[in-house]
C-alpha cells in the first residue's frame, strides 16, 4: 500500500520538471538549512514547537527572491481539513505559492462547496491562493482540474513560475 512519503520524491521531480523556476526540498521530517535561511525566526520557532512541517518547501526563481513555495501531498481526495492544514503552513511561512497535491481528485461535494466559497482557498488577506492539483503516479505528472475553481488560479500562478 502506498504511503504519502512514497510520493515526496516523485512529486518533487514532477513539479521541478513542469516548473523549472521552482526548486523544492523534502521537508516533512526536517527543514534543511538552505530553506531555513529564507524563513523568519518566529515561523521556524512555532513550527519546531508544534512539530509539523509541509511535505515539500522551496522557492521560485532563485533563493534570494524569498518567494516561498509550499507543497502538501495527500493520497486520498483533499478534504477541508487538508486545505486548512496547507493554509496554515502558507500563513506561517508567508508563502508566495501554495499547492495541495492529491493522487485522488477532490470529491464532487467538495468541488461544489469550494466553488460557492472560493475564499477558503485564499490566504494572506486574500492576496494569495492555494492551488489544488492532482498527481498521476503512472504518468508522474501534475494536473489541474479544469472544472475546479482553483484551475483559474493555478493558470495565473503558472504564468509567474514558468
Amino acid at each position: 500500500m502506498m504511503k504519502e512519503e512514497d510520493l515526496y520524491k516523485p512529486v518533487k521531480e514532477a513539479f521541478e520538471k513542469k516548473h523549472p523556476k521552482i526548486s523544492l526540498e523534502i521537508t516533512a521530517k526536517k527543514i534543511p538549512d538552505n530553506i531555513k535561511s529564507i524563513l523568519d525566526d518566529d515561523a521556524l520557532a512555532i513550527i519546531n514547537k508544534e512539530g509539523s512541517r509541509p511535505d515539500l518547501m522551496g522557492w521560485a526563481n532563485d533563493i534570494s527572491s524569498k518567494k516561498i513555495v509550499i507543497v502538501e501531498i495527500k493520497i486520498n481526495p483533499p478534504t477541508l481539513t487538508d486545505i486548512y492544514q496547507v493554509k496554515r503552513y502558507a500563513e506561517v511561512f508567508s508563502a508566495r505559492y501554495t499547492f495541495l497535491v492529491s493522487v485522488k481528485k477532490i470529491s464532487e461535494e467538495h468541488q461544489r462547496f469550494l466553488s460557492k466559497k472560493p475564499h477558503i482557498l485564499s490566504y494572506s488577506a486574500g492576496y494569495h491562493n492555494i492551488s489544488l492539483l492532482s498527481y498521476s503516479v503512472e504518468e508522474n505528472e501534475l494536473y489541474s482540474d479544469e472544472k475546479h475553481p482553483s484551475h483559474y488560479l493555478y493558470n495565473h500562478v503558472k504564468k509567474e513560475i514558468s
